[in-house]
């Protein structure tokens, strides 16, 4: 499904919620930037896609919030795959994913108790917090 996207700019521009955006002759070609988004050149400057189709489709960016790709990857644009993002979302995301150290759980640093807690094999051997190691940030 196609819409007109309610940017002022951007009169006359399209996006699909399969995540291609066309302006008033034709579909519009992508590239990938250095983050892995998709991009394409409308009116004369650059926009990010994703940004685009959440403009468009769900509306403008709430205070505080950021895009998420539900599937991880930032190159799939389509409606069902984006949301914005608050930071209340943000944080409980964070917990679910990480220790309290910020340590990332993963099948190789976590270990489960027989009560089914998970415990972080980085912080039960003694590594430093991610803050305290700003090189790896």
């Amino acid at each position: 499904m196609w819409a007109d996207i309610p940017i002022a700019e951007l009169a006359g521009y399209q996006c699909s919620d399969q995540g291609k955006v066309r302006g008033p002759r034709r579909e519009l070609s992508e590239w990938t930037d250095e983050r892995g988004c998709k991009r394409v050149k409308a009116a004369g400057r650059p926009y990010a896609v994703h940004l685009l189709v959440l403009t468009t489709f769900v509306g403008p960016r709430p205070d505080g919030a950021v895009p998420r790709w539900l599937n991880g990857d930032p190159a799939d644009n389509r409606l069902v795959n984006l949301k914005w993002w608050t930071g209340e979302e943000q944080e409980v995301q964070t917990r679910v994913n990480r220790c309290r150290n910020n340590h990332l759980y993963t099948p190789e640093n976590t270990q489960t108790w027989g009560t089914g807690n998970r415990v972080c094999v980085a912080c039960r051997n003694g590594v430093a917090t991610v803050t305290e190691l700003p090189e790896v940030l």
